[in-house]
């Protein structure tokens, strides 16, 4: 009974992190597997320290938000990061 439980909750905040992910990249212009895609980069890069990468990824998404014409906060850039790399990490 306790691992149903694990489980369901487990499921529910794998989907709750992938929908937020999704509404953070269309504040952002871009989509929900392009930021996965820039975490994987970042996290296979070895010479980097965590605090680099988070850097590195806010300025692409940043540069990103900028060519498309949106105008985002340093909090939303966070929250997408932070997101984005839970999501990668759980691989959902």
């Amino acid at each position: 009974m306790v691992n149903l439980f694990r489980i369901l909750i487990s499921r529910f905040f794998s989907a709750f992190l992938s929908a937020f992910l999704i509404y953070l990249a269309g504040k952002i212009g871009t989509t929900s597997q392009d930021i996965i895609a820039m975490v994987s980069d970042l996290e296979k890069d070895s010479t980097l320290s965590g605090e680099e990468k988070r850097k590195r990824l806010a300025t692409q998404l940043k540069m990103l938000a900028i060519t498309t014409g949106k105008e985002i906060s340093k909090k939303t850039i966070n929250l997408a990061i932070e997101t984005g790399v839970s999501v990668f990490k759980a691989g959902v």
